[in-house]
């Protein structure tokens, strides 16, 4: 039994989604069935399931109090990670890009330090647990449901793309992929599950562009951001194409 939190989010519906597809037996948990907030729903949820692996997608996102952040983001992942070693279960959980500022030049490895300094970068990295059957994934991916491409589709203006701001996401599909080819795998500790070439955010939304055949995008020449992460051996993904986002949208 895979159990996967967090089911009725954007990547917690397509790992789900994939899992399913593959053959696996799966049991996925949303907030109104599990609240990751709440210890004794998490614990009830462990001991009628009995999983082998749980895979934690849930997640506050930015725009939230910081209280309700650091109770999903960070608390959150601490109860998951006792409750699933008291059933013998193994811990995939989901990490950010977020946990990084942005403002550093250097290369983000899982050894760079985190420096976010917002309420949703520094819960998400408080909530990376140091634990023997806990695997931590820093990731980043865009999909129809929110972020990145419902902003750019709502747009009735021409679009600006940030030039100097780089990132190694993937689609929420391919993400879930990744994750659920490796869904049973021992490591544990960081990885990041990145693709190894990054690209503008610029870059993105002209292929959204072309796509979603939306609003003319033109160069944003604000200040350097770096959000892309290297990506761990064994964990990387394929760069970003035109088909993955047609896909995905």
């Amino acid at each position: 039994m895979i159990v996967v939190l967090g089911a009725a989010g954007m990547l917690g519906e397509a790992v789900v989604r994939r899992l399913v597809a593959d053959g696996r037996e799966v049991a996925a948990l949303t907030h109104e069935q599990c609240d990751v907030a709440v210890p004794l729903h998490v614990r009830a949820a462990m001991q009628a399931t009995l999983p082998r692996v749980v895979v934690n997608c849930a997640g506050v996102l930015p725009g939230r109090d910081r209280e309700t952040m650091r109770a999903v983001n960070t608390e959150a992942p601490r109860t998951v990670a006792i409750e699933a070693a008291a059933v013998g279960a193994r811990v995939i959980h989901v990490s950010t890009d977020c946990v990084f500022s942005g403002q550093q030049t250097d290369l983000l490895h899982t050894y760079t330090p985190p420096d976010a300094a917002d309420d949703y970068g520094s819960t998400k990295a408080s909530g990376e647990m140091v634990m023997q059957h806990v695997l931590n994934v820093r990731t980043s991916f865009i999909g129809a449901r929110h972020g990145l491409v419902p902003w750019y589709r709502q747009q009735e203006q021409p679009v600006r793309g940030y030039a100097r701001w780089y990132w190694s996401g993937q689609t929420a599909e391919n993400v879930a992929g990744a994750i659920a080819d490796r869904i049973f795998t021992e490591e544990h500790g960081l990885v990041h599950l990145a693709t190894r070439l990054p690209m503008t955010k610029l870059h993105v939304l002209r292929l959204l562009h072309v796509a979603a055949r939306g609003q003319e995008v033109v160069p944003d020449w604000a200040p350097y951001r770096n959000h892309a992460l290297v990506p761990t051996r064994g964990w990387e993904l394929p760069p970003l194409t035109m088909e993955d986002i047609e896909r995905a949208i």
